[in-house]
């Protein structure tokens, strides 16, 4: 592109230069006549006038067509019309011709310069025979200047053709290493148009799409192999560059390849630089990166959730410690109030039922202090748990079977999902149906005011694939890699959770039911019980479209590690 640049101002500097040396010549020499003297300043004018066109006209004319062959042509007669009208053919002038040469050389072809010179050749020695030879010079000088202009231009031809022929092979050694890049890059590189047609394609597209070659894709559009969504982020960008000419890089999935790309498109412009008429695109694999990106990313978030439940499991702990105190402060002063509650509805006569309703309220809200006080010792005590091989199919029968008139209460449909066969795990019974009650109590309160009330169980054995909580590679982890371990789902269509709740949900005290209606440690109580049996818990769940709970259970032939982590943790 710098050449059509430079063949421009050098066409324009050559003319100038020509200008200049003629125009000195007709304002300082002695005059030949008056009409001689009125063909030089029309001349001048003429000259000056193209320049004006010249300068203004786009620099694509001044490529390697029609324009600059006419121009050189027109110069060459205009030149030695000018040497005749005026009366300067017997001058020195006749060497500006050289400087048309230069001219002619822009054109890149030598049969410009050689018709060029003999026009001029032919043209300059009609007009210094029509004056007279002689008169100035011997015939024999006379005739040399025609003979010297041939001789520079065959030169000069020459040389530059020699030239010419140098950068074309350049050129073509230039072009044949850049079609080994193209085709031999291990990443798919094209070019397209503004609607999206493809102008080129390296070997690396045209194979990966089903062509045996490039020229069987041309012409095809961008949206013929891509889903509307990936051809409108495609148009979108291509419509860009053709707007900005700015290069412009974005990253999609090939849902034809099955992969992540990245592409970077540039504008590619034409010989002038007004304008893009073509994209280049270079499309890079990066499926392996975004792989690896997801997988760190899920790592961060299974790290994240760790991190929260180990602090989640000292918290508990040490809110157990001081639950166990305030309890028992608690019960020692409550115990008295019921004594005296006791003694006045002894004392108190039976026909005031105010009296009556109010000691029975009384009574109410000491039972109530009881039970919360109860929950948070059983939350807080650590007994020493035996552990032996449970059928937890039949765990989660037994608890529906306790739970049987909850559900008809609130109508809730029960879909069981269970494996024929019978899944030992290692676990305590009791304790098992105590937090799989609480699982199943939790869900029908949670479905009270849903248009469909269905809990959903499902109980299946899986091998450990994934790291979490407790599962993984390290020595703690109760679950490791590529064991074996039993599952119980329990699903809701229930109001379901926001972040923000479930990051609290195994939290002692907390609770979203309406106070008076829970003490918010039955899921604490959960976390702690099946952690005694190196077991887990986890929950999923979206605002509005239910929660699932999970629990991830050791197989019965896990009983001796459970019970040695049990005396260990004594």
């Amino acid at each position: 592109m710098t050449g059509e640049i430079n063949r421009k101002q050098l066409l324009i500097s050559i003319r100038l230069a020509v200008t200049l040396v003629i125009a000195s010549f007709v304002l300082f020499r002695d005059p030949a006549g008056h009409e001689a003297e009125i063909f030089g300043y029309a001349w001048i004018s003429v000259l000056v006038f193209t320049h004006f066109l010249t300068f203004w006209l786009p620099k694509r004319f001044f490529g390697q067509g029609r324009f600059l062959p006419i121009m050189v042509v027109f110069d060459t007669v205009l030149l030695a019309a000018f040497l005749g009208l005026t009366g300067a053919v017997y001058s020195d002038l006749y060497i500006l011709f050289f400087l048309i040469l230069c001219m002619a050389g822009l054109c890149g072809r030598f049969s410009i310069i050689l018709f060029c010179s003999l026009l001029f050749a032919s043209l300059y020695s009609g007009l210094l025979i029509y004056g007279g030879c002689g008169i100035v010079e011997t015939p024999f000088y006379c005739s040399l200047r025609p003979v010297m202009v041939l001789a520079v231009a065959a030169a000069y031809g020459l040389v530059r053709a020699l030239i010419i022929k140098e950068e074309k092979q350049l050129r073509l050694d230039a072009r044949e290493r850049y079609s080994r890049l193209f085709a031999a890059s291990d990443v798919m590189v094209y070019t397209s148009g503004l609607f999206g047609e493809y102008l080129s394609a390296n070997p690396k597209l045209y194979e990966a799409y089903g062509f045996t070659s490039e020229v069987a894709m041309l012409g095809f559009l961008y949206g013929d192999f891509h889903t509307p969504e990936e051809a409108g982020l495609f148009q979108k960008h291509v419509d860009k560059i053709f707007e900005n000419g700015k290069p412009v890089q974005y990253e999609f999935h090939d849902s034809r390849l099955g992969q992540w790309l990245s592409n970077t498109l540039s504008p590619i412009y034409d010989s002038d630089k007004d304008r893009v008429f073509a994209v280049a695109v270079v499309s890079k694999d990066i499926t392996e990166r975004v792989r690896k990106e997801d997988e760190l990313k899920k790592a961060y978030a299974k790290l994240r959730e760790t991190r929260d439940q180990l602090i989640q499991k000292d918290k508990m702990a040490a809110l157990g410690r001081l639950a166990s105190g305030v309890a028992h402060e608690i019960r020692n002063p409550l115990e008295i109030i019921s004594m005296g509650v006791d003694y006045l509805e002894n004392i108190l006569p039976e026909d005031h039922p105010q009296s009556v309703r109010s000691v029975k309220k009384i009574n109410q809200a000491i039972d109530r202090a009881n039970f919360i006080i109860n929950d948070v010792l059983k939350f807080s005590r650590k007994n020493h748990i035996s552990v032996e091989p449970v059928n937890i199919c039949e765990v989660v029968d037994e608890s529906l079977v306790l739970s049987g008139h909850y559900f008809k209460k609130f109508g809730v449909n029960v879909l069981r999902l269970f494996p024929s066969a019978a899944v030992s795990v290692a676990g305590n019974r009791n304790m098992l149906i105590q937090v799989v009650l609480n699982l199943l109590n939790n869900a029908v309160d949670a479905m009270a005011d849903s248009a469909v009330k269905e809990l959903g169980i499902r109980i299946y054995t899986s091998q450990v694939d994934d790291v979490g909580y407790k599962t993984g590679y390290r020595g703690a982890d109760y679950f490791k890699m590529g064991e074996q371990m039993a599952v119980v789902e329990i699903s809701d269509t229930g109001r379901g959770m926001d972040t923000n709740v479930l990051s609290k949900i195994f939290e002692p005290f907390f609770t979203t039911k309406a106070t008076g209606d829970g003490t918010g440690l039955g899921l604490s109580l959960a976390h702690m019980i099946l952690d005694r049996m190196m077991a887990t818990i986890d929950v999923s769940s979206q605002p509005d479209k239910g929660t699932t709970f999970y629990m991830r259970l050791q197989p019965a032939e896990k009983i001796h590690m459970i019970e040695e982590e049990e005396k260990n943790g004594q």
